[in-house]
Parts: C-alpha cells; structure tokens; sequence
C-alpha cells in the first residue's frame, strides 16, 4: 500500500452573519492554525457578537481560545486547553462570564470514547423579574472536574435508522464564597429502529435526564441549572423559556431548575 499525504493549508479564516427577525443580527469570526508547532496541533480563537438590534434580549458578545494537541500520552489521546471570556444580557438575566478549562479526551473504539476536564467558572451579574425590574446580583466562582463517555452505536450520525447513543456526564464542583458545591449528573439517551425496505421508516426516541446535587437552588452556578424548550428538548417552546419561577419579595423572576426529564418519540 502506498499512501500519499498533502498537507492542508495551515491557517483558515470563518465568517458569519445571521438575520433573525426577533433576536436581530449576529456576527461571528473566527481563526484556525493548523499544525502549530509541527505535532499536529490546532489553535483556534472565536469570536461573536449577537443579538444586535433584537427585541427579546441585548447585545451578547464572547471571544474563545482553544488549542488541541492529539497524540498525548498515547496515539488515542488528545490534550485540549481552552478558556472563554464574554458578556449576556437576558431579559431575566446580565453577566460577564470566564471560563477556562485543561482536559483529556480518548478514544477507546470506533463507538466509544471519554473525556475528563479540570476547569475554573466565573459569572457576575444581576437577576431581573418578569417586569423588567432588579431582584439582584449574584456571584458564582467555581472548580468543576467534569467527566463524560459517548457511546456511539448508531448506523449514522446524521440520519440514524438503527442502533443506539448515550452520552452521560458526572460534572462535581467547589465552590467558592456564597456559591455552593456538589455534583451535576446527566444523560442523554437515543435509540433507533427501522422498518420496510431499506428502513424507510424510522421509530426514534430520546430520554434526557439530570440533576444537581448537593447544592440548594439559588446556590448553583446559573450553567448547571436545567432549562427547556426548543428543538432539542420542548419543541413549540421559545429556547429555554421554560424553568423555576421564583419568588423574591414582590418579584417573580425564572432561573433552571435542579431536577430534568424529558422524552420524546417520533
């Protein structure tokens, strides 16, 4: 056998502007090195800008580096460094967020593979009722050690007619000052089966499961909440319009919740 191998040009630029008439323009750029310092590595730096001009929420921006290094350790094994700086402005919600995380991913087959990560997450900001009006601020400092493993069974990943996928995540965290700690648990569960020739017809379902413990509500750093809606979990529903409404003096006012199911069948 003999294998001829070009290598691809090693810096790539990406641009991309998306018009909604409710959340208004977005813009992202962002800059890929492949090859960095010649094993193969990869740097990557994003940027985005959204939701300008919209009507539901302000102006959201964040700017991420990330750089891979694979064959770490052993030839299955890649070494990831990345970190996030940004700003969102919800209409039930405002934050400036940090995050930064160094973590290893394998590859133990074709249909299995894991990861695990150490990270630092930071987030402060204020909450705001339905009516617009402050509740308060919030200061969230956190350590996570995240760990995941993908199991891969289906026949293909984008128009699946049999087979299976689970993804499950334990996510424990320390917190720091007022934010507490505890351990972020969640599954992902899809499985397929086809019927008549060449499968035309497909019986698909999903189950999705979560919850944190260890940490009382308000406790909880704001991303390891659960909220629904949307296509991925409440289809019909706005994207995460539906969480835990709560109740502070006069004000009412919506986080995540620390308890999720949710199922489908197509």
């Amino acid at each position: 056998m003999t294998i001829s191998v070009v290598e691809e040009k090693k810096r790539r630029l990406s641009f991309g502007i998306e018009l909604s008439s409710l959340e208004g323009l977005d813009l992202t750029a962002s800059w890929l090195h492949r090859n960095l310092f010649g094993g193969a590595e990869r740097l990557k730096i994003d940027a985005e800008i959204s939701n300008i001009g919209g009507s539901v929420s302000g102006i959201d921006y964040a700017i991420g580096v990330s750089i891979d290094r694979p064959a770490t350790f052993t030839p299955d094994t890649t070494l990831g460094f990345s970190t996030e700086l940004g700003h969102i402005e919800d209409p039930d919600l405002r934050a400036d967020l940090f995050t930064a995380s160094v973590g290893l991913s394998h590859v133990f087959s074709q249909t299995l593979t894991g990861r695990v990560n150490l990270g630092y997450e930071y987030a402060n900001g204020s909450a705001f009722g339905s009516d617009g009006s402050k509740v308060g601020d919030f200061l969230f400092r956190s350590l996570t050690l995240p760990v995941g493993l993908t199991w891969d069974r289906r026949d293909s990943k984008t128009d699946a007619t049999k087979g299976f996928y689970i993804d499950a995540e334990v996510k424990p965290f320390l917190g720091f000052g007022t934010t507490g700690s505890g351990a972020r648990i969640y599954a992902d569960l899809r499985g397929y089966r086809g019927f008549g020739n060449d499968r035309r017809f497909v019986l698909a379902g999903r189950l999705q499961a979560g919850a944190v413990f260890g940490s009382t509500l308000l406790e909880t750093p704001r991303d390891n909440l659960f909220l629904s809606g949307g296509g991925g979990t409440v289809r019909g529903q706005p994207y995460q319009s539906l969480g835990i409404n709560v109740l502070r003096g006069p004000i009412a006012y919506q986080i995540g919740g620390n308890r999720f199911v949710a199922a489908s069948v197509e």
